[in-house]
């Protein structure tokens, strides 16, 4: 019921027609690759190719189109990812109406496997395909070959776990308010009842 509130009062774009619009703007900047590279180099003169001799290859005319997809694309999905996390904390705000989702949450988070967690992991993982991404860009619009030597260089993903907070008390205070109830009813039902006939 929960799950149902929050997808009403916070209903999630389509995801077909995110893809459609996704596919349509690829469509749209891979007939135009030359022009975007002619203003990315424009943009970003220390890749302009300076040997006459070199021609612009297909993943020259790539990394400039996929550039200019991502920041076409980040209004649409950031609105998607807002209409996520409202839902979220819709849910996160009302869990304590159902122990199944407070049990549920709680596991998830001693595991790290939480919504949290994963949003956490996500979003280094975006910002170390960005390091990734300029580190071999200058190799590609330089006309510099990639060598033994560089591949010390490469960097490195290395993951910051999520600062985790003390998870394990909801299940144990659950438990307990469950067994003081179950105490209560065993001794209520221990009781001598006079019958009357």
């Amino acid at each position: 019921m929960l799950n149902q509130l929050s997808t009403t009062l916070y209903p999630m774009p389509s995801r077909t027609l995110l893809i459609n619009e996704m596919r349509e703007l690829k469509a749209e900047v891979a007939k135009e690759q030359d022009k975007i590279l002619d203003n990315f180099l424009r943009d970003h003169p220390e890749y302009a190719i300076n040997d006459t001799t070199q021609t612009r290859g297909f993943y020259h005319k790539y990394v400039a189109s996929q550039r200019l997809v991502k920041e076409e694309l980040k209004p649409v999905l950031i609105a998607y990812e807002n209409q996520l996390q409202k839902q979220q904390a819709w849910v996160e705000r009302l869990k304590w109406v159902s122990p199944a989702i407070t049990i549920q949450e709680s596991l998830n988070k001693m595991t790290g496997t939480s919504t949290g967690d994963y949003e956490h992991f996500r979003k280094q993982v975006v910002a170390f395909a960005e390091t990734w991404r300029d580190f071999l860009t200058p190799f590609l619009y330089n006309n510099e070959n990639f060598t033994q030597k560089d591949y010390p260089k490469l960097p490195q993903f290395v993951f910051q776990p999520k600062p985790q907070s003390k998870p394990f008390l909801v299940p144990v205070v659950l438990l307990l308010i469950s067994t003081l109830f179950f105490g209560i009813g065993y001794i209520a039902s221990k009781k001598p009842r006079k019958i009357v006939y």
